[in-house]
């Protein structure tokens, strides 16, 4: 029952050639001003810690990935200098064919494009949690309105009764007509 009083409006940004949000609002409306004030304050903090979640889920997989790509890499690489070096004991001090040589040339040099990456990630990320408070926070908390929003009660009861009156006036006088005529 409650989804339906509340509302997440995305807020773009004022430059739209960016494909990112400026922000979301969260609003819930309720009879009760202070009940609605509190919901919509755990709305946002709920939102807040998703995204928190979130951007660690996308940290773990994101190192994780690189720590199994560096080790896959790392055992290939291994591999060829251990088959590198059976050819050059093959060879007897013969120079090797350098098309042995550039697979693990290039290998060794994706290895350590590899772990440059890693070390700019983890830095990146760690520079990332001491910032991730200020990535989504609250711009506007919530708070009580100054005055009520939509029509006051005592307006809508007034405006009924008064054209309740003249409906029954009305009434009234189209029956006398009809009856004299």
């Amino acid at each position: 029952m409650m989804q339906r009083d509340i509302a997440v409006n995305l807020v773009p940004t004022p430059r739209p050639a960016e494909a990112v949000l400026a922000g979301l609002n969260v609003s819930f409306q309720s009879a009760d001003p202070k009940l609605a004030m509190r919901i919509t304050e755990r709305l946002a903090a709920l939102f807040l810690e998703e995204n928190l979640r979130d951007r660690e889920m996308q940290t773990v997989g994101e190192s994780q990935f690189l720590d199994a790509e560096l080790a896959d890499v790392r055992r290939r690489l291994i591999e060829l200098e251990t088959s590198l070096e059976a050819l050059r004991a093959q060879s007897r001090g013969a120079q090797v064919s350098q098309a042995d040589l550039l697979p693990y040339e290039v290998l060794r040099e994706r290895y350590r494009a590899l772990l440059v990456r890693r070390e700019e990630y983890r830095s990146a990320s760690n520079l990332e949690r001491r910032e991730l408070g200020e990535q989504f926070r609250v711009a506007a908390a919530a708070r009580l309105p100054e005055r009520p929003v939509g029509p006051s009660r005592l307006g809508v009861n007034i405006t009924g009764a008064l054209m309740g009156l003249g409906i029954g006036l009305a009434v009234v006088g189209v029956k006398r007509r009809t009856r004299v005529d």
